[in-house]
């Protein structure tokens, strides 16, 4: 399987809504900067959205299409040390399709993906993450559920390095402001 990347997102104070990203590995590459996608559909098969932007996915519906490699990966998160703020939140969306999939693997090895509310078919793996070239050091990795619903979300078989965040802590990420603290997005038409 190639690369055919559907979008390099790599300019900041990025918006986009109702658009599809469709392809089967790196359908959109959300590079670098701040980002904000609103009610659009992604599939993919594997690494389907990643890079190290620090993007919120706002009721999109993330979808796998059928593909010869099993399971797949919705995500592929790059961030580099722990001080950068990157990271893909995932706030309010669907994840659907017909192939197994997990959640996302870690690109690099501060990898930050965060499924808040979001609900899952059960095309989810039940271990929902893999440390892909970070096992043994899967502690530097931020891999986070939170207020989940359906059949894929059911964590009892997930990785014991998966994170949990306090609700001080995942409002920080959920909340606008993650990708827009000086408020350019308040200022975008719709």
């Amino acid at each position: 399987m190639a690369q055919a990347i559907a979008a390099l997102i790599a300019g900041n104070h990025s918006s986009f809504y109702g658009c599809g990203f469709i392809s089967v590995q790196d359908t959109l590459s959300d590079m670098s900067g701040m980002h904000y996608y609103e009610n659009c559909y992604i599939e993919g098969s594997m690494d389907f959205i990643w890079g190290n932007g620090q993007s919120i996915f706002q009721g999109c519906e993330l979808s796998t299409g059928k593909s010869s490699v099993m399971p797949g990966f919705i995500t592929a998160q790059g961030r580099d040390n722990d001080t950068e703020d990157t990271g893909f939140v995932f706030k309010g969306c669907k994840v659907t399709g017909v192939t197994p999939t997990y959640l996302g693997r870690a690109w690099r090895a501060y990898a930050r993906v965060i499924f808040y509310q979001t609900d899952m078919s059960d095309i989810v793996v039940s271990q929902g993450w893999y440390a892909w070239n970070y096992k043994g050091r899967e502690g530097s990795l931020t891999m986070v559920e939170s207020g989940c619903t359906g059949k894929g979300s059911n964590t009892t078989g997930r990785v014991p390095w998966a994170k949990t965040l306090s609700s001080k802590e995942i409002a920080k990420f959920v909340d606008v402001s993650y990708v827009s603290p000086d408020g350019w997005l308040a200022a975008q038409p719709r």
